[in-house]
């Protein structure tokens, strides 16, 4: 499973968060504290671990969570208002259905 940074998945220095919220579905994050691992695929190739704490969202491997983060990511290179506002509330309704 491969989580998008900044959506579903954020590393900080340890203690910098007490908590965080997913940037998808906006439900409070699981967090590992002082992981000492790879940030990212520029660190596992320079072969450089360093300690961060890791939120992840709860729901990230759910498949409702991942076509939602589709449409996160659709909207965000889309440059129609109209198309837009039909993912927009498409979103809406896919956190109406699953989070409430």
């Amino acid at each position: 499973m491969t989580y998008t940074t900044g959506l579903t998945v954020f590393y900080k220095a340890p203690g910098e968060k007490e908590e965080m919220y997913c940037n998808i579905c906006d439900s409070k994050c699981e967090v590992k504290r002082n992981v000492l691992d790879y940030k990212d695929f520029g660190s596992a190739m320079a072969k450089k671990k360093t300690r961060f704490d890791q939120f992840l969202c709860p729901h990230a491997e759910e498949d409702w969570h991942q076509n939602l983060e589709n449409l996160v990511k659709q909207k965000r290179d889309n440059y129609s208002t109209k198309i837009d506002q039909m993912l927009q509330e498409e979103i809406e309704e896919i956190k109406a259905e699953y989070l409430e």
